[in-house]
């Protein structure tokens, strides 16, 4: 296990990644941060870090939402966990949702506080719930340890609430089996005949370290089997570095998978790992590789490893010279090489870039006055992308980007919980209307437009927008929004 802080690098990486418009993108960023701290690394100030991830749970995209509330499991929700309880309403035909938010309100408030709180919104203690809160209860755990999991009877959403309680290193020893351990139970669950419980059973055996041959899926076999099993095979592979030695090749055969989530994954595993030999399938994949995320990854994985061969280093080099000065991709080279002679590397052509721009800015001063000579760090996301990425859900990718970007911390935590109240309202276009009043005040704040904002909030209390049932919190928000007007 990892114990370390994160760096200044990858904090920043983070920061940015989270404010991206696209919610795929922020949800690769909250998986890789939850995963990080399960393993033992922490933030020195978590404060900047949780509200962008408070912010993840309003994104339309529910894979976003859950891993957001994961995410707030590890880092700690704070003191209100009102936004992560608003989500339960989301959580009909959402089991794994449910156990998130189960376990995210176990981990942070008390035994009797928990069961209330949940009490209220019609979660009872048994079941998905009673795993979940076995996380973190030992009184709900001695109950588990009491019933079990069993894997005949057990229904899939269960099933992979245990698989996860078991992952991460939580779960009773004979969860499933008072026979068996839980290693040969994860190991019996690679056949199940759901794919999803199948997944999660080799991503356990990947978080435990059990190497690739707990596997029980053939190999010959795993092209045949369902993107999401093969991505998840292909990870515990690359993270049992003695089983990657002897198949390099396999390699070769993840860089031809159809599925660009699989490249993916299987990319974002690549990171820590390095064996002799690697830098030949990699430096091939990564210049034939077309879809830009996998790409990415691949270039952290070759910055990371850079001290291993000089073929790494001098690909991310190159990259990074073609890359914009403060661009999003120049902060993850960086993030990825923290701690490596190549670092100092790039921060030295870092700073050469911005010494040249002050100089040509200087020259040409008095022909191009004004803010054309600054570089601007833009998203650049086209239209007709956003509907594609973010769906039609309440808050949109561009909405939740605005705010993340937001540097005055009150100013968004106001920002967001405006936003937790435009997620209840029905009327698409009063949602519609008080989100461009949300990026507008982002960019730019002032009265009048708090003045708006504070009309839109008025006209949810008052009914005059239509809005399901009473919402609760509009009083405060509208108090703490006074004195901005003004």
């Amino acid at each position: 296990m990892s114990i370390r802080p994160f760096t200044l690098e990858e904090e920043r990486y983070l920061l940015a990644q989270l404010s991206q418009a696209d919610d795929r993108v922020a949800v690769k960023a909250l998986q890789w941060l939850c995963e990080k701290c399960r393993e033992g690394y922490w933030l020195a100030d978590p404060t900047k870090m949780r509200a962008s991830v408070r912010l993840c749970l309003h994104r339309p995209l529910a894979n976003a939402k859950r891993w957001a509330v994961n995410t707030l499991t590890e880092i700690g929700p704070g003191k209100d966990v009102s936004p992560i309880l608003g989500l339960i309403a989301l959580t009909e035909g959402d089991p794994d949702l449910l156990a998130a938010i189960v376990a995210a309100i176990f981990s942070s408030k008390s035994e009797e506080e928990a069961v209330v709180m949940l009490a209220t919104h019609n979660v009872g203690m048994e079941g998905l719930a009673l795993i979940a809160a076995s996380q973190h209860s030992f009184l709900q755990k001695a109950e588990l340890v009491r019933t079990l999991v069993p894997l005949e009877t057990a229904d899939p959403a269960s099933l992979r609430a245990a698989i996860v309680m078991t992952g991460i290193q939580k779960s009773p020893e004979h969860l499933f089996d008072r026979r068996h351990t839980n290693a040969i139970a994860l190991s019996q669950l690679n056949k199940h005949d759901v794919p999803s419980v199948s997944k999660y059973s080799i991503w356990a055996l990947s978080q435990l370290k059990l190497g690739f041959s707990s596997l029980l899926l053939r190999e010959a076999d795993l092209e045949a089997s369902p993107a999401e099993v093969r991505k998840w095979a292909y990870r515990l592979l690359i993270s049992d570095p003695r089983a990657m030695a002897k198949r390099l090749d396999m390699v070769s055969t993840i860089q031809r998978d159809p599925s660009s989530e699989v490249r993916e994954e299987s990319a974002i595993e690549l990171r820590d790992t390095y064996v002799p030999g690697l830098e030949k399938y990699v430096s091939d994949w990564f210049f034939k590789e077309e879809h830009r995320q996998a790409r990415l990854l691949l270039l952290d994985h070759m910055a990371a490893q850079s001290t291993f061969t000089t073929k790494y280093k001098d690909i991310v080099i190159d990259f990074y010279r073609r890359a914009r000065p403060k661009s999003d991709e120049r902060i993850r080279l960086e993030a990825a090489a923290a701690g490596t002679p190549l670092y100092a590397e790039l921060r030295k052509i870092d700073i050469e870039d911005e010494r040249g721009a002050l100089f040509a800015m200087n020259d040409n001063e008095a022909d191009k006055p004004g803010p054309e000579n600054v570089y601007h760090i833009t998203q650049h996301i086209k239209a007709d992308q956003i509907g594609a990425v973010t769906g039609s859900g309440p808050i949109t990718g561009d909405t939740i980007a605005a705010v993340a970007n937001v540097q005055n911390a009150d100013t968004q935590e106001i920002l967001t919980e405006v936003l937790a109240i435009i997620e209840q309202v029905k009327d698409e276009r009063e949602r519609t209307e008080a989100q461009q009043v949300v990026r507008e005040l982002a960019a730019s704040p002032s009265p009048s437009k708090w003045k708006r904002i504070l009309g839109f909030l008025n006209g949810v209390k008052s009914g005059a927008v239509a809005a399901g049932g009473a919402i609760a919190g509009v009083d405060g928000l509208i108090e703490k929004i006074r004195p901005l007007i003004v």
